[in-house]
């Protein structure tokens, strides 16, 4: 189904109702978590009139008004505090910051950068291909552990590749979709691989509360036995919402039955159909350097 059904006309006055709370800054925060809108006003996007801009700021801080209320099962004021202190978080994690630092090589940006290249430099995380509706698969291979990442870089990589996921399909599907897909390939895994309780908490924790009704699905591709002993740890911290985006899928025959339907070969990541074309690891330089935030390591962006 579409993940942005209307707001009924009673939800739409609990909306208002929330923004007529916040402050511009707030509002200006709040439509920034929109890539677009981010674009729009850090680079003179797309956008051909002030009054443009003023619709796009709003319609973007009333959709995540829309994700709180939803994830707080229409509590408003329970929404407004997780609204605004994602904002906080996302002023603390520097999320602006990450989305430009290797395009603009700045100077101030410079350990964000470092520590971000470090922990991406095995290629784990990547963010490629699209399901048939332009939702995108932000894809990780635990066996690519890169050793000594530290709990903080590991939720800095994933919150990066988070982040692009959403403006990769905020993009691709033209704004009809906000929610993107996690597969973990579990290929090649063995104990060593898993990352530390603290960590896997800290990427858990932050996905809870500050990406709520971000992710599609989350799929555990081809985990081993030992995979078992990581998952009984974990598996308690995770909250019901989230264990219930949560599928095990094993073997060419499950993949084909769950993502046929959903992804062309050609858009499709060879971990989650056997016979999809995107194949073997991404340039992670060019990916993270020379590749345009909202696209994926393999599209071609025609210039």
């Amino acid at each position: 189904g579409d993940d942005k059904a209307g707001p009924t006309g009673e939800m739409e006055k609990v909306l208002d109702a929330m923004l007529s709370e916040l402050s511009s800054e707030e509002i200006e925060q709040a439509a920034r978590t929109s890539y677009v809108y981010f674009l729009a006003v850090t680079k003179e996007g797309y956008v051909d009139a002030p009054s443009g801009l003023e619709h796009l700021r709003r319609s973007k801080a009333l959709a995540m008004a829309r994700r709180c209320l939803v994830a707080d099962k229409g509590k408003p004021d329970v929404a407004l505090t997780r609204l605004r202190s994602t904002l906080v978080w996302r002023k603390e994690m520097d999320i602006d910051g990450m989305r430009t630092c290797f395009q603009e090589d700045d100077e101030s940006h410079a350990t964000m950068r470092s520590s971000l290249s470090h922990s991406m430099s095995t290629g784990l995380y990547s963010v490629r291909g699209y399901d048939r509706e332009g939702r995108t698969v932000q894809s990780m291979t635990p066996a690519r552990k890169v050793s000594d990442a530290t709990p903080e870089e590991i939720l800095a990589a994933t919150v990066y590749h988070g982040e692009r996921a959403i403006a990769c399909t905020e993009r691709r599907s033209k704004d009809a979709h906000e929610k993107y897909y996690v597969a973990f390939d579990y290929s090649g895994f063995k104990y060593e691989h898993a990352i530390s309780l603290a960590a896997a908490k800290m990427v858990v924790f932050a996905l809870r509360d500050h990406y709520c009704e971000r992710v599609q699905a989350i799929y555990l591709l081809d985990a081993p036995m030992v995979f078992q002993i990581f998952w009984n740890i974990i598996k308690p911290f995770i909250d019901p919402d989230t264990k219930k985006k949560i599928k095990f899928i094993t073997g060419e025959e499950e993949k084909k039955k769950e993502f046929g339907d959903l992804f062309d070969k050609e858009e499709a990541v060879s971990c989650i159909l056997d016979d999809g074309h995107l194949v073997g690891s991404h340039d992670v330089y060019k990916y993270l350097h020379e590749v345009p935030f909202d696209f994926t390591s393999d599209e071609v962006i025609l210039k």
